[in-house]
């Protein structure tokens, strides 16, 4: 099966309206289902309020988790607004403080969502985050230029299998 990077793009403009109940996916909850945002593409984060006043309040879909670096520390339970700006466009996505690591050049932090329209719009955004990644890696170590789409297509053929997933959803 072949995707086209423009048809990723354009499919998370439509993905704004919720799953049905019915369709709300059986997630997994693994260590190993974390997407890391690679650090070459811009994300910025707003807190929407401190924290939450009661932390048991919170419940977070077991979806995979993101992660990225931050000049400084989080607390656990803030909720976020994170915006990525990726081809010319930014998303935005709201998320809640899972952890908040020392590292050495500021602090790794990990996020969940609330939402499992959330996660899953993160997801496509992050997917499309690691293809512009690859297409810079391609060029800087083998010096080939590839189009949007070709990238997308390499990065599909050799890294969408492992990428985490959403399992359940009913893409119909």
């Amino acid at each position: 099966m072949s995707v086209s990077f423009s048809a990723v793009s354009d499919a998370i403009t439509i993905l704004h309206q919720p799953i049905p109940p019915h369709q709300v996916p059986s997630w997994r909850s693994q260590q190993a289902n974390i997407i890391q945002h690679p650090n070459n593409v811009s994300l910025h984060c707003q807190r929407l309020d401190r924290t939450a006043r009661n932390p048991q309040a919170i419940q977070l879909c077991d979806s995979p988790q993101l992660c990225f670096n931050h000049s400084t520390a989080l607390q656990n339970n803030t909720r976020l607004e994170l915006m990525i700006n990726i081809q010319d466009k930014t998303h935005c996505f709201q998320v809640v403080v899972i952890n908040s690591q020392a590292q050495h050049d500021g602090f790794h932090i990990q996020v969940g969502f609330e939402s499992y329209n959330e996660a899953f719009r993160l997801r496509m955004i992050e997917q499309i985050c690691h293809i512009e990644t690859y297409r810079e890696d391609v060029y800087q170590q083998q010096g080939r230029q590839l189009c949007y789409e070709g990238a997308a297509q390499e990065w599909i053929e050799h890294y969408a299998s492992t990428f985490p997933t959403l399992n359940g959803i009913n893409r119909e």
